[in-house]
């Protein structure tokens, strides 16, 4: 079984990265209190639409990509054997890490 690249899913993968960099790049501006670097409130208004709007479909976008490349099973694949591959896929690595949460 070969798998195929689909092109216009990396390209959303690749939207989605730099919208995650113009919300982490872009935090300091908003930041409350003294330290605020937003001259006043017309820019505070543009901050919020820059990075409010179009910044924060990043993680929608991840979501829809996840959902797109997760849900087709394949042929002859039962809904069992697609729940146990995630489940192994899912709580290993979660229950070596999650007793260092704490």
């Amino acid at each position: 079984m070969t798998k195929e690249r689909i092109a216009f899913v990396d390209c959303i993968r690749v939207v989605a990265c730099l919208l995650v960099m113009v919300v982490h790049a872009s935090e300091q501006f908003y930041s409350m209190g003294a330290v605020s670097q937003v001259a006043n409130e017309d820019n505070r208004l543009w901050v919020s639409v820059y990075d409010g709007f179009f910044g924060r479909i990043s993680v929608p976008l991840f979501m829809i990509v996840s959902a797109f490349l997760l849900v087709p099973m394949g042929q002859g694949v039962t809904m069992g054997q697609f729940y146990r591959r995630r489940f192994l896929r899912v709580v290993p690595p979660f229950a070596c890490t999650a007793p260092h949460m704490a």
